[in-house]
């Protein structure tokens, strides 16, 4: 987890781990045991890799002395891997980045006024950074 932090190791380590149960791991594969999630552990963290990427995602810069263009790659990496998280695990993902939308309940944004109502009290810089991530 603590490659992930680092945008020097995060490309690598999220491209190693094998977050989709479609992808059959084989010893030809020459994939190492370690970067498959196992079952067991998927609950407790899947919704721990989704804090810490939506994070990563969010951040505006790159580490000092990376190149320009590293926010927009770290982005794209951590898109391509949620897109390989199941349905509810996917659900996780966009419950907290719409979190800044309603601190109690978020099915409630379903009718339009409490969605209204609720794009209306968060700031446009925000609002445009949530409908980036969904773009």
């Amino acid at each position: 987890l603590e490659a992930l932090l680092d945008d020097k190791t995060m490309r690598d380590t999220l491209v190693k781990m094998k977050v989709s149960r479609d992808n059959v791991v084989s010893k030809d594969d020459g994939i190492d045991d370690k970067w498959v999630i196992d079952d067991a552990h998927r609950e407790g963290l899947i919704p721990l890799l989704c804090r810490l990427l939506l994070g990563r995602f969010r951040a505006k810069s790159a580490s000092i002395g990376r190149r320009r263009g590293a926010p927009k790659a770290r982005r794209a990496t951590i898109l391509s891997f949620v897109a390989g998280l199941e349905a509810h695990e996917l659900d996780a993902f966009v419950r907290l980045a719409l979190r800044p939308f309603s601190t109690n309940n978020l099915d409630a944004l379903r009718e339009a006024s409490a969605a209204d109502i609720a794009v209306a009290t968060i700031k446009p810089s925000r609002l445009v950074g949530i409908l980036h991530l969904f773009r």
